[in-house]
């Protein structure tokens, strides 16, 4: 009966400590946070043409300014896209998971494809 107890309190040890240590980290990934997200506009377009969309839910936010705050899981994946309100125009922004303070890039300068989608945004916007 003693033998056994040596070898049941130690595995029922490490049981209680692997659990200890997933409790924790289950409930921060479906952390709630407010994400405050900054755009770093390489583009010749107005900052106001650009959106961030939820991938889960298709959801579109619009910045104001430069900035946009957002409630979110942490960890989330998102897109930098153009506003739905200029669908005539695609663009194919960077994907990126959320943090509380995340910096997004429009570049509009790689490649001739994109020179030419710049060319495109130019002639919808009218700049």
């Amino acid at each position: 009966m003693k033998k056994s107890l040596y070898v049941v309190i130690p595995v029922l040890a490490a049981i209680a400590g692997y659990l200890a240590m997933q409790i924790p980290s289950s409930t921060k990934a479906g952390r709630q946070i407010m994400a405050d997200i900054v755009l770093v506009n390489k583009c010749e377009v107005p900052d106001r043409y650009f959106a961030v969309q939820q991938l889960s839910s298709g959801r579109r936010f619009r910045f104001s300014g430069k900035q946009l705050q957002v409630k979110v899981e942490e960890g989330e994946a998102m897109k930098l896209v153009l506003d739905s309100r200029y669908d005539e125009v695609e663009y194919n922004g960077v994907t990126f998971r959320v943090a509380a303070f995340q910096r997004v890039i429009a570049d509009c300068s790689a490649g001739e494809r994109q020179h030419g989608i710049t060319d495109g945004l130019r002639g919808t916007f009218g700049g």
